[in-house]
This record gives C-alpha cells, structure tokens and sequence, in this order.
C-alpha cells in the first residue's frame, strides 16, 4: 500500500539495541506507515522499502540515501532554512547575510505562490514557478566565497530540482515533518 501512495515522507534516527547503533527509519503518509530498523543508513533501505520502481514522491532531508527513490523528490524547506540558521549563528558576515536574504526570499515567495494556486489561472500560476525556479538556479550557481555558502550551495546545485517540486504538484507538502513526528 504504501508503494501505491502518490507520495510518501521518509525519515530515519538513531536507534540502539543492546548498545549497538542501529537506524529506525520510517516511510508514512497520512494513512501508512513502515518503520524498518537495519544498522545500515545507505540507500538500500529506501530501495528495499519503497521498491526499485516506485513511481510516487518521496518528500525527505537531504541525506544522499534518498537520492534515488522515487520518480520525483521534494527536499525539506524546514531543513534548509534551519541550516541556514544554523549557520547565521556563527557567520554574520555581509556575503553570508545578503545570500541568506536572497534564498529566504525565494523561498518564502515560492511559499506564498503555494498559497494562491487555486486563485490565478493555470496559466499564470505556471508563468510565476518559472519566474521563481530561474531565480534559484541562478543563486545556485554563484560562485561564493563564503565557507558555508559554498557548502550551502553545492547542495542547492545537487538539488535544485527537488526545492520546489511541491509547487508541480497540488497538495504536496514542503517538508518531511509529518515523518520526523512519526518517528517520535
């Protein structure tokens, strides 16, 4: 049933058994759920799950583990977001803030898109998510000098596809938090 599901959010923690590290990840929508415990966090275990041919979304952080499954992916905007906080922390540097300004941005405009689909013609809608995905392959693709904005935008570049696929797809969510609060 759950390879039947047009999405499916992922997720896995640490998990001890008898003091040996081990991985419980766990595959839910809103009805299903499969928990599997393995030591192993590759991308076997979402293969193993979901099947080599599954043809629904698999909504997920950005481990490379889920780089495979699914025939499209949504990326977690809360992850993003808050790495990028993560960082602000200890980074206030003026290249650092202004590329944290231009991502939150898009980020937040992709968000208030999202809310209007419905309201704008189809036509119109689809014009705008066009105006919105240039823009971020276009950060993507700055050459920063900044530490963590090079580490920051390689991921955007490795996943620049998989940012806002939720806007392709009515209903889909922006981030993996039904499967984290699954998993507690």
């Amino acid at each position: 049933s759950v390879r039947a599901s047009p999405w499916i959010h992922g997720d896995e923690t640490g998990w001890k058994i008898a003091g040996t590290n081990h991985w419980l990840w766990d595959f839910v929508n809103q009805k299903l759920a499969v928990y599997k415990i393995t030591r192993s966090r590759g991308q076997k275990i979402p293969e193993e799950v979901l099947g080599k041919d599954y043809r629904g979304i698999v909504l997920s952080d950005f481990l490379s583990a889920y780089d495979k499954s699914g025939e499209k992916r949504q990326r977690c905007l809360v992850h993003l977001i808050r790495e990028m906080n993560r960082c602000r922390e200890t980074d206030s540097s003026a290249e650092y803030l202004l590329a944290s300004r231009k991502l939150k941005r898009i980020l937040s405009d992709a968000k208030k898109l999202n809310q209007k689909r419905g309201v704008l013609a189809p036509w119109d809608f689809a014009r705008r998510v066009r105006r919105l995905k240039d823009p971020l392959l276009s950060f993507a693709l700055q050459p920063f000098q900044n530490k963590n904005w090079k580490r920051l935008y390689k991921r955007l570049l490795k996943y620049y596809e998989e940012i806002l696929t939720f806007l392709d797809v009515p209903g889909l969510p922006q981030d993996n938090n039904h499967a984290e609060r699954m998993i507690r």
